[in-house]
C-alpha cells in the first residue's frame, strides 16, 4: 500500500508532543525525497503539488492535515492495531 504510512509509537515522555514528533519524521523525509527527485530530474516532482497561494504551486509529499491518530492504552488494543496494519494490504490484494 504505497500511498500511506502506519506508525506505531510508544512515547517515553509522560506528556508527549506527537505533532512535533510527527513533524520531525515527516519534514526530513519529504526534503530528502524532493532532493532525490531533483537530482534524478524526475517528472514525479511535478505531480505531488499543492497550491501554496493563487498562481503558485509547491511540492507536497504528505497530505495536508494532522493525520489520523489513535491512542491505545490496553495491550489487546495495540495488538489488534498491529494485526489490522498487517492485514490491510492482504485484504487489498
Amino acid at each position: 500500500m504505497p500511498e500511506h504510512v502506519h506508525l506505531l509509537v510508544n512515547p517515553l515522555d509522560p506528556e508527549p508532543d506527537l505533532g512535533r514528533d510527527r513533524a520531525r519524521i515527516k519534514q526530513p523525509l519529504s526534503k530528502q525525497l524532493k532532493e532525490m527527485l531533483v537530482r534524478h530530474g524526475s517528472r514525479l516532482l511535478e505531480q505531488p503539488t499543492a497550491q501554496e497561494r493563487p498562481g503558485k504551486n509547491c511540492f507536497r509529499f504528505w497530505q495536508e492535515g494532522p493525520g489520523f491518530d489513535r491512542h491505545f492504552l490496553k495491550t489487546h488494543a495495540i495488538m489488534a492495531a498491529i494485526d489490522d496494519t498487517h492485514q490491510k494490504p492482504v485484504r487489498r490484494g
